[in-house]
Parts: C-alpha cells; structure tokens; sequence
C-alpha cells in the first residue's frame, strides 16, 4: 500500500502543472472521501476548478485496477498497465 494523496493534491494545486503522471500499484492505504469513485471524483473535480486544465495519465503497476483507468480517462490522459 501506498499514501499517494498529498503527493497528488500538490501536483493539481500547482497552478504551472499541465501533466501530471501518477504511477502507483493501484492499493492505497486508504481512500481519499472512502472509496474509489469518490476519490476519482474528487480529483477530477479538483482538476476540472482549474482555469486550465492538468492531464492526469495514470501507470499501473501492480493488478489491474479499473478505477485507475477510469482515473486517466475523465482526466483527459492515458492509462498504462506495467
């Protein structure tokens, strides 16, 4: 498990950032807001407040893990299982 949400909250707070590429095994050691869905709707939310937006690729490596791609795809980037 990882804590990738700080990491993640300051790369979508960064006013200068237009890619942000988040590379995780896809098993937090917790959810942002308890779930999957909401964490994904959280940041896209956060994402989509921005005057610009930020693509959000996401890299999987680990299993494979859905949420991540939907992750990447209302993010406007990529998804790539490794």
């Amino acid at each position: 498990g990882t804590r990738p949400w700080s990491a993640l909250d300051r790369a979508l707070s960064n006013p200068n950032a237009r890619q942000v590429y988040f590379m995780t095994d896809g098993w937090p050691n917790y959810w942002r807001n308890g779930s999957t869905s909401r964490t994904v709707s959280h940041y896209v939310n956060q994402n989509n407040s921005r005057t610009d937006l930020t693509k959000i690729h996401t890299i999987n490596a680990g299993p494979n893990q859905s949420w991540l791609q939907d992750f990447s795809s209302r993010g406007g980037g990529t998804y790539k299982r490794v």
